[in-house]
């Protein structure tokens, strides 16, 4: 990168761009490079305001930063605010513009960016590459990447017809009237996570282990009393569900459908990878139950509890160790007993962050959707005279 600012230091795109895939890639290269671009008195310099192109990148590259990156906060406010104020841009200029501000590369996936980019594909790579339109080449690569988007949109959606037919033939909407029921919505985790045609299976196979988590996690929420969660817990932690007669028949469903799909997971790694998960992919769905029953008895006897008991609890009762766990398993790399037992006993940064950033963003969506209906039941109250 020094030698990139020594060379093209005046161009904001190339050396922007050039930093911004850098870090993508995981190559930690500083964003000191970036304090060329301010005058003396530390402002970001003026005649960058003139830039489109350079602003564009700025933004896209300010949304990698890490702690301490402070100067990719102010260039993400100084391209933000330029952006959003330009006085006269072509329409196909602000359309390019408002999408890059609404979801920058880094808050989004190729899979899901491919058809808008295509749509704009002339004016995108004009704008932002300076390519003409007379290139030959660039009519053969966008009929290469409409074919690409075509092979995987059939894929997509061969796989979400098979997740709603499995999840219609589980039958537990049946049973459990106001359960979630949002197959397609689960199968973006697996289709965000696992990507390639090469992992069609398993992506199938993540998304039957997080309709579960969803489905157990209303169980604890809206449908068990704490008596019979308290058995649930019992029951998934023994890993049978034998002997519990005052269970009720859509909890004993839900645990077959648990035991089953774990028990066939397992099967297909070990015959994939030579490495059978299973132990390890039912102590981390017991765990998950204990938090999620932590959290049923903390509002059945009315017990607040502090910031740290909470974010203890809730962040592994998210289920999200268990996404990050099934997706180790079928990702089939480095397999070993201590590895397994680690991920077990010390939750790895990549899943506990992750775990946390999916906990606070719920709350907060549970928070609003909370006030809203708390606000229209003050405003349509009878008023009293």
């Amino acid at each position: 990168m020094k030698g990139l600012t020594q060379e093209r230091g005046h161009d904001l795109h190339k050396t922007t761009l050039c930093f911004r895939l850098l870090r993508q890639q995981g190559y930690n290269v500083s964003a000191e490079i970036f304090r060329k671009l301010k005058d003396k008195n530390g402002n970001f310099k003026q005649e960058l305001g003139n830039d489109i192109k350079g602003l564009l990148s700025l933004y896209e590259a300010s949304n990698l930063g890490v702690p301490g990156d402070h100067i990719l906060d102010s260039a993400g406010d100084f391209s933000r605010h330029l952006l959003r104020n330009f006085d006269s841009v072509e329409p196909y200029e602000a359309s390019i513009i408002q999408d890059t501000l609404s979801l920058p590369c880094h808050k989004s996936l190729p899979i899901f960016m491919a058809t808008d980019f295509l749509q704009n594909f002339e004016i995108s790579m004009n704008l932002l590459h300076g390519c003409s339109r007379e290139r030959r080449w660039m009519e053969e690569i966008r009929n290469l990447a409409r074919i690409d988007i075509n092979k995987g949109q059939m894929s997509a959606e061969h796989e979400i017809n098979e997740i709603c037919r499995w999840w219609e033939e589980l039958q537990l909407p049946k049973e459990l009237k106001d359960t979630r029921n949002q197959p397609v919505k689960w199968h973006m985790w697996s289709l965000a996570c696992l990507q390639g045609p090469h992992m069609a299976e398993s992506r199938l196979e993540l998304t039957n282990a997080i309709s579960i988590i969803y489905t157990i996690d209303d169980i604890y929420d809206i449908f068990g009393t704490l008596d019979e969660l308290t058995q649930f817990t019992e029951a998934v932690t023994r890993w049978e569900y034998v002997g519990f007669d005052n269970m009720p028949d859509y909890m004993i469903s839900s645990l077959k459908a648990l035991f089953d799909i774990t028990k066939e997971i397992s099967h297909k790694i070990y015959a994939k990878h030579g490495f059978n998960p299973e132990k390890y992919i039912r102590k981390l769905w017991a765990e998950f139950c204990d938090e999620c029953l932590v959290q049923a008895k903390w509002i059945d006897s009315g017990y607040m509890p502090t910031t740290e008991e909470y974010m203890k609890s809730a962040i592994g009762g998210t289920g999200s160790y268990i996404v990050h766990a099934h997706i180790f398993f079928l990702l089939g790399e480095g397999f070993t007993d201590e590895k397994c037992k680690d991920l077990l006993r010390s939750h790895p940064d990549i899943s506990y962050l992750a775990a946390r950033i999916l906990r606070l963003w719920d709350d907060l969506g549970s928070s609003e959707v909370y006030i809203f209906h708390h606000f229209s039941l003050l405003k349509n109250r009878p008023t009293i005279r």
